[in-house]
């Protein structure tokens, strides 16, 4: 690189940069940083020169740019997943509110079969009258339990049952379709 004709001036430059490339990006960023106005600017008025560039780089690199991707992700997958959670117990109201007359659509067309409507009425009644045990009444653990109706024209006859053993049991009975009418 020749700058202003003197070749040992070039050698001595790319050098400098070599040397203090950490120090020279650490500037760079904090100016980026201080001045936002500039930066965007100079994106809207260099946008097909800076596409070009990512575009090359992408091509040149392309395992380094999955990769990086990849692990992106993953380094931010619990961010995401608390994002997530936090928008929807910000916004429960809301999202509420949308989903409202879908369901409510959902629950006029399930009622209107009579099977679904003792179902419902099982369910609610036993809700009210019966309390969860503390643990399942199969294999004895305490987690993720539901109340499990033997048959739906007898709502109190009810038990305690964790999610993996209420699968397992409307899987064996009749092949799991509406057997408890």
């Amino acid at each position: 690189m020749v700058r202003g004709g003197c070749k040992v001036r070039g050698e001595y430059d790319r050098r400098y940069r070599e040397t203090h490339a950490k120090e020279s990006k650490q500037r760079n960023k904090i100016w980026r940083e201080n001045n936002p106005d500039k930066v965007k600017e100079y994106r809207k008025k260099n946008l097909e020169k800076t596409k070009l560039y990512n575009k090359k780089y992408r091509e040149q690199n392309s395992e380094k740019v999955s990769k990086g991707k990849k692990m992106s992700y993953l380094k931010k997958r619990s961010y995401y997943i608390l994002k997530q959670r936090r928008y929807t117990e910000n916004n429960r109201l809301a999202i509420n509110i949308k989903r409202r007359p879908q369901k409510r659509e959902y629950m006029k067309r399930y009622l209107l079969d009579p099977a679904n409507k003792i179902k419902e009425r099982a369910r609610r009644l036993a809700h009210r009258k019966i309390p969860l045990k503390s643990f399942c009444s199969i294999c004895k653990t305490t987690n993720g339990l539901e109340r499990h109706h033997w048959r739906y024209n007898k709502p109190l006859l009810v038990s305690t049952l964790c999610g993996k053993c209420h699968s397992i049991q409307h899987m064996s009975n009749l092949g799991g379709g509406n057997h408890c009418v």
